[in-house]
């Protein structure tokens, strides 16, 4: 079947369907129809008569499909675009036209995904505009990304999604401009000085211990909200720089900047300093080093992470 044809199809299907509960889209001709046409009787046989089957949940999701059969378009995006104003449901709509802004985002589409934005209503444009603003940060570059930024609404949850495209910004533009430069940036009222670490974090794979240690005695500034800067920085050149092993004397000189991080200090779901010792673990396949990272390690999630690691590099 032609490809358009298939997205045609799976759009009328989701505006036949929509109103109708799980059980019911299950027996629905249409639905059945559509995905064995798109997908064949054999894997419909397949679903239907899964353990995992329940009657009460659609055996398949149209919204799902469409933006799965989108991300196999290189052209005709527009006619995509075009197309997706039939759907009915315009929460549906906003949230396939998402899908289209970042696919044309991932295959260089830019200004093809500007125009699409417009086509969103108002309230749903800051979404899109945080697709473009996580380009921008890769590109590290400041203009775009500030303007960018404006039309992101970094009040409006999540808020995580501007954090993170910030601190991605900030390292692609220290890998670009330099570290000196890159600093002067975080003191711009759009970041701060929560994101200095940043600055310095991309350029430690190329850096040795002994430069990381210079750079942060040159810039003090790096550690002003990151006191266990030395602790993250010697860990992300030795994950970025996997080996057999490290030498003794710098693997002491790195558990003793671990041994100083706060036990208690979060890191996402878990401890900052277990996170650091599992990833320093991981980075080496020297077991007694690995097992004396992991006998400093709180949390039995990351202890059977270092487990786990041993017994696939014995």
């Amino acid at each position: 079947m032609i490809k358009m044809k298939r997205l045609e199809l799976l759009i009328d299907t989701l505006n036949e369907t929509e109103h109708l509960s799980g059980e019911k889209f299950n027996t629905n001709s249409k639905a059945i129809s559509t995905f064995i046409t798109l997908y064949g009787e054999e894997l419909y046989k397949e679903k239907i008569e899964s353990k995992n089957f329940f009657i009460y949940n659609p055996f398949y999701y149209p919204s799902f499909c469409i933006g799965r059969e989108i991300k196999r378009y290189k052209t005709k995006l527009s006619e995509i675009n075009n197309l997706l104003n039939k759907v009915k449901q315009v929460p549906i709509r906003n949230y396939l036209r998402l899908n289209l802004i970042e696919h044309c985002l991932n295959i260089c589409e830019q200004d093809l995904a500007k125009n699409i934005i417009l086509d969103l209503p108002d309230e749903s444009k800051y979404s899109a505009h945080r697709l473009l603003l996580k380009k921008y940060a890769l590109k590290g570059n400041l203009n775009d990304f500030k303007e960018t930024l404006k039309l992101s609404k970094s009040n409006k949850s999540p808020r995580n999604d501007i954090f993170d495209s910030k601190k991605v910004f900030i390292e692609n533009y220290s890998l670009k401009n330099g570290i000196l430069k890159s600093l002067e940036i975080c003191n711009l009222k759009i970041f701060g000085e929560k994101f200095y670490t940043n600055s310095l974090i991309p350029h430690c794979k190329k850096l040795s211990i002994r430069k990381i240690d210079e750079i942060i005695e040159k810039y003090p500034i790096i550690k002003k909200n990151e006191k266990n800067i030395k602790a993250i920085a010697y860990v992300e050149h030795f994950n970025k720089n996997k080996r057999s092993s490290i030498g003794k004397l710098l693997f002491e000189k790195t558990l003793n900047e671990l041994k100083k991080v706060d036990k208690n200090l979060k890191f996402g779901d878990g401890r900052l300093k277990d996170f650091l010792l599992c990833s320093l673990g991981s980075s080496i396949t020297n077991i007694d080093q690995i097992n004396q990272c992991k006998k400093m390690i709180i949390s039995p999630f990351y202890k059977k992470e270092l487990n786990y690691y041993i017994k696939n590099i014995s």
